[in-house]
């Protein structure tokens, strides 16, 4: 899954590679370790993501920092990488593209529905009285 965020990095400009061949470091930051399924630059991280398969289907999460981080020291960005600031729009319509060309299928922008926003919102709000309760305990 990572073929296509290291392509488009690398069009960027950013000498992106995988982590398979990068000593693995793990610490207690996650951006701050390095394992062989990582996007890295120069042995320093700069996508990091988590998968889960299950038959048919995957859920696929990760994370690509635009702007450096004090608390990362060993990783890196886009942005330090690159000497400039790349808008998030844009970079994530080019991702966007790049994931769906080696999968087939057209990611379709899109507002979320009433429902789905109303779900949102009572999901947000459970979440933080959760958090909350736990807080006060």
């Amino acid at each position: 899954i990572h073929a296509p965020f290291i392509r488009v990095l690398r069009e960027l400009g950013v000498a992106a590679g995988d982590g398979m061949d990068a000593p693995t470091r793990r610490t207690a930051v996650c951006f701050d370790s390095v394992t062989p399924y990582d996007v890295i630059v120069n042995g320093r991280k700069i996508m990091g993501s988590a998968q889960r398969r299950h038959r048919r289907f995957f859920l696929q999460h990760g994370s690509l920092p635009l702007a450096s981080n004090p608390f990362t020291v060993r990783a890196t960005s886009v942005a330090e990488e690159l000497g400039r600031e790349v808008p998030a729009r844009s970079l994530a319509a080019r991702l966007a593209a790049a994931v769906g060309a080696d999968l087939g299928i057209a990611f379709i922008p899109s507002d979320l529905t009433m429902a789905e926003a109303a779900r949102a919102a009572r999901l947000e709000e459970e979440c933080l009285l959760t958090a909350c309760a736990k807080e006060t305990r």
